[in-house]
């Protein structure tokens, strides 16, 4: 598959996402254990159903190569720039549980939005689980329709 290329037209490596994909889901059940020290989770213990987490394990991630990551990491510097000049209402949430993107790392994000109209929120969650997690619908979901139905028309 796309996942195990050696290299994309322009000779960057790939990276073995097939197998990455694979040892993620073999260990899924471990991300689980809040007790179970790990740097990173991409979501908070307990709060995704299995059948969901397997899905989004095996569809998070594709067959990218170190050329397309540099590409992505470069392109940030274009994109906070723009986003610095963005003047649309800007709503961003920031998981409290998010090891991949912590509150920390989210809030310059926010700092730089130059716009008059944008909404911070911090809600108890992981990073896919703010909208995949058992708790989203109730909790997350509500929050983003609200704030989306009081700008409806608004330009």
């Amino acid at each position: 598959g796309a996942g195990l290329r050696l290299a994309d037209p322009a000779g960057h490596r790939a990276f073995p996402m097939a197998v990455i994909r694979a040892g993620l889901r073999r260990s899924a059940s471990l991300w689980d254990l809040p007790w179970v020290p790990l740097p990173v989770r991409a979501w908070a213990p307990g709060s995704l159903e299995p059948a969901l987490r397997d899905e989004y394990l095996r569809t998070a991630f594709d067959g990218g190569t170190f050329g397309e990551l540099r590409g992505v990491l470069d392109a940030q510097r274009d994109i906070a720039a723009g986003w610095s000049r963005c003047e649309v209402p800007a709503l961003v949430i920031a998981g409290t549980h998010d090891l991949l993107a912590p509150v920390d790392s989210v809030r310059p994000g926010y700092a730089l939005h130059p716009g008059p109209d944008r909404t911070w929120w911090e809600l108890p969650f992981g990073h896919a689980d703010v909208i995949l997690g058992r708790d989203a619908p109730v909790q997350v979901w509500p929050v983003i329709t609200r704030w989306l139905t009081a700008r409806d028309g608004v330009r």
